[in-house]
């Protein structure tokens, strides 16, 4: 059988921290449809899956956003 790994997932607010950016921002509708940051809410929460995000982080370099 093979094994498989539990899904590492960044909170808003490591996130924020990481952009340099407050939370509250991140919540903000209008920024997550500009930014397109992968994020997926849980509930109540605003997660992202790490992979992603650092995968969205390095594109988003790129285009200065």
């Amino acid at each position: 059988m093979p094994v498989v790994l539990p899904l590492q997932t960044l909170t808003v607010e490591k996130m924020a921290h990481i952009l340099l950016i407050k939370p509250n921002t991140m919540h903000n509708r209008a920024w997550q449809r500009r930014t397109g940051c992968p994020l997926k809410k849980v509930g109540k929460r605003l997660i992202a899956i790490e992979s992603e995000f650092n995968d969205w982080l390095a594109d988003s370099r790129k285009l200065n956003i």
